[in-house]
């Protein structure tokens, strides 16, 4: 779950990092194609010359500008994708006993009954499965990362992270599929 993390946060951090750094505006008269993806952006970017006015030497040694190119902000995760097929698994939520945090903040475990989801891969190929664990109530949420080979099973719960309680939801996505969501009982 850690790794996840740091990966995303990773991700998002470069991402807005991106986001902030200016492009620079395209000198009146200059007629210029947009950079390749690979090509480094100066260091520096030179201020866009007022109309009228000299150009600086800086200015035409920073290369050829790149129009600025509005990207739409980014989607949260899709809540459902009613026209891709329905996700090959088959998930059950049963009741089992556990060693978990008792609680007590000293660390102690104790053997709780707890939830435990059971999923099972019915594709022809390995699945990369984002789990999600809701509280309907108080919006709180869990989230696991998984990946199933294709006909195999696995067992997951406290011990990815995911709480699992009564009355809460589960939802599982994955690409190119239909989200799966299902009441904890």
């Amino acid at each position: 779950m850690a790794a996840s993390f740091s990966i995303s946060f990773a991700i998002m951090w470069r991402q807005h990092k991106a986001d902030e750094m200016p492009l620079p505006v395209p000198v009146a008269g200059r007629v210029s194609a947009p950079a390749p993806l690979s090509a480094a952006l100066p260091a520096a970017l030179p201020m866009p010359a007022e109309p009228g006015s000299a150009v600086s030497p800086r200015s035409r040694l920073a290369g050829p500008s790149v129009p600025r190119q509005v990207r739409p902000a980014p989607e949260a995760a899709p809540q459902s994708n009613s026209d891709a097929p329905a996700l090959p698994v088959m998930l059950n939520i049963v009741k089992t006993t556990a060693y978990v945090d008792d609680g007590t903040g000293t660390g102690a475990k104790a053997n709780k009954e707890v939830y435990e989801a059971i999923i099972s891969n019915d594709s022809q190929q390995q699945l990369d499965i984002s789990v999600t664990e809701m509280n309907l109530p108080t919006m709180e949420s869990s989230e696991a990362q998984i990946s199933l080979a294709k006909g195999n099973q696995l067992h997951f719960g406290v011990g990815r992270g995911l709480k699992l309680l009564s009355g809460d939801q589960i939802t599982l996505r994955s690409p190119n599929y239909r989200e799966l969501t299902q009441p904890i009982p």
